[in-house]
């Protein structure tokens, strides 16, 4: 049984955000020099997170730029994170989707985008994030036509891979130690509050040293078959546990 082991993710990054907390949680992550993956929305349309603070286009970019200079690996974040159907896809966590229950024509159209944005930019991109861990089997195929291959998603105490997709399994939102296993740890800096950033300042101050970067967690991947057999009953198992908290 491997060791405790982490990776920090932040979502919803894009030029309307809420700039004071996306600072904050990135003066924390250089103080303890933690590397995470920050999902990038390519073209924003969420009426909801348009309400937040805008920075300029060449400002924000700039930032990302600087960002993937440093260290931190790039994840795109949908294309402009816009749900267009209610399907949970392979995860089944969330009734809606920007990908998943949509042809494979329609998902490579807005992967090819979504990618043309970044290489516009000379920026480059590790990973898929799906808004909403939406995504399906079409998802994967497209994902592998745009040369992407790794999804910071999924059901697992272990990165591993399925279909040619690396996948570093992601399960909770906030750090917490636990005895073994990897986790990634999904932080929104839209809805952080003073306690959560208590509790993850808190949370590396003791444990920095079990954090690992993007492809820290690629170098773990397992693709033995009893790997895989304890993914899917552990898959299994936490949609069955979340059924149970969510009645």
């Amino acid at each position: 049984m491997m060791a405790f082991k982490c990776l920090f993710r932040l979502d919803d990054i894009a030029p309307n955000m809420h700039w004071e907390n996306y600072e904050r949680i990135k003066e924390i992550f250089n103080k303890y020099e933690i590397q995470p993956i920050i999902g990038v929305i390519p073209e924003n349309r969420d009426s909801e997170l348009l309400a937040y603070p805008k920075r300029e286009n060449q400002e924000f970019w700039q930032e990302i730029r600087e960002r993937r200079q440093a260290g931190w690996d790039i994840a795109i974040h949908g294309f402009q994170h816009v749900y267009e159907t209610e399907d949970s896809g392979m995860l089944g966590l969330n009734p809606r989707s920007e990908f998943a229950g949509l042809s494979y024509d329609r998902q490579l159209e807005k992967l090819q985008k979504a990618t043309k944005i970044f290489e516009e930019r000379q920026i480059a991109y590790s990973a898929f994030m799906a808004p909403s861990h939406s995504y399906d089997l079409n998802t994967l195929k497209a994902l592998k036509d745009v040369g992407i291959q790794i999804v910071t998603d999924g059901y697992a105490l272990h990165p591993y891979s399925m279909n040619n997709i690396q996948f570093i399994p992601q399960l909770f939102a906030m750090p917490r130690k636990m005895p073994f296993g990897f986790y990634t740890f999904c932080l929104h800096p839209n809805i952080l509050n003073e306690y959560n950033f208590k509790k993850i300042e808190n949370f590396l101050e003791h444990h920095s040293q079990s954090v690992v970067s993007l492809p820290g967690a690629v170098s773990m991947i397992r693709t033995n078959p009893v790997h895989s057999i304890s993914k899917n009953v552990f898959g299994s198992l936490w949609r069955f546990l979340r059924t149970i908290k969510t009645r």
